[in-house]
C-alpha cells in the first residue's frame, strides 16, 4: 500500500486537511476495507472526501470491498454542488459515491435508521456545533456494529492559541466510553511524526468500537 499520492484534484476542489492528515485518512481506510462509509461535512470533496473515495478506488482495484457505498453530506449548497459534480461524474468514483446536500442529523436517520444503510466507518468534519457533533454520534453509535471505525478531523480543543470548539463535547464522550477505544491519534504539532510540515493542524483521530 502507497498512501501518499498527489491526485490532480486538489487543483479543482477546496480541501483544508493538511497532507499527512490526507495520507493517514487514506490510510485508516484502506486498512478497514469499508462496506459502507458515512461522512459528515464533505466540503467541495478535495480533502477528507477524494482521500477516502481513492482509497476505495485502490481496494476495488485489488479485488476488495466490491460492493462498498460511500454517503458524503454537506449542508453548503455551493460546496455540496462543486462535490456532486465532481464525483458523480467521474469515471472512477461514480459507481460508489453519493453527494447529499442536508443537515448531518437528517442524512443520518434517513439512511441509518429509514433505510438501514449502516456504516462500518464514519468520518465527522462537519460544523462547529459541539451538541449537534456529539448528538450525531450517539445516534450512530446504537446502530453500528463492533469493529466500526470512528474518525475526526478537528480534534484537538485549541491550535495556536485559537479555540476549535467542533468535539469540546464529542471527545470526552467517546474517550470515557467503554465502548470504543482509541487506535491513532495525531496531535497536529509541527515537525512530530506524522506532521512533518512547519505549522501546527487541527488533531485527527481514529476510534474503534469494542462494544
Amino acid at each position: 500500500m502507497s498512501n501518499k499520492y498527489n491526485h490532480p484534484s486538489l487543483d479543482d476542489l477546496g480541501g483544508q486537511m493538511h497532507f499527512f492528515e490526507r495520507d493517514k485518512l487514506y490510510e485508516w481506510v484502506y486498512k478497514k476495507r469499508p462496506s459502507v462509509i458515512f461522512e459528515i461535512g464533505g466540503g467541495e470533496g478535495g480533502g477528507s472526501t477524494i482521500q477516502i473515495a481513492h482509497a476505495i478506488k485502490t481496494l476495488k482495484e485489488e479485488g476488495y470491498c466490491e460492493n462498498v457505498q460511500f454517503y458524503t453530506c454537506d449542508l453548503d449548497g455551493g460546496e455540496f454542488r462543486k462535490s456532486h459534480s465532481y464525483f458523480s461524474t467521474h469515471p472512477d468514483y461514480q459507481d460508489f459515491i453519493h453527494v447529499i446536500n442536508d443537515y448531518s442529523t437528517n442524512f443520518i436517520q434517513n439512511l441509518a435508521i429509514a433505510s438501514n444503510v449502516v456504516p462500518d466507518f464514519i468520518f465527522f468534519d462537519g460544523p462547529d456545533l459541539p451538541a449537534l457533533n456529539l448528538a450525531d454520534f450517539k445516534i450512530l453509535e446504537g446502530l453500528v456494529e463492533v469493529g466500526t471505525m470512528f474518525a475526526s478531523h478537528d480534534w484537538e480543543p485549541e491550535v495556536d492559541g485559537e479555540p476549535s470548539p467542533k468535539n469540546l463535547e464529542l471527545r470526552p464522550y467517546i474517550e470515557q466510553s467503554e465502548n470504543w477505544k482509541e487506535v491513532e491519534r495525531l496531535s497536529g504539532v509541527a515537525g512530530e511524526w506524522p506532521n512533518e510540515e512547519s505549522e501546527n493542524s487541527v488533531g485527527l483521530a481514529l476510534y474503534e468500537k469494542i462494544k
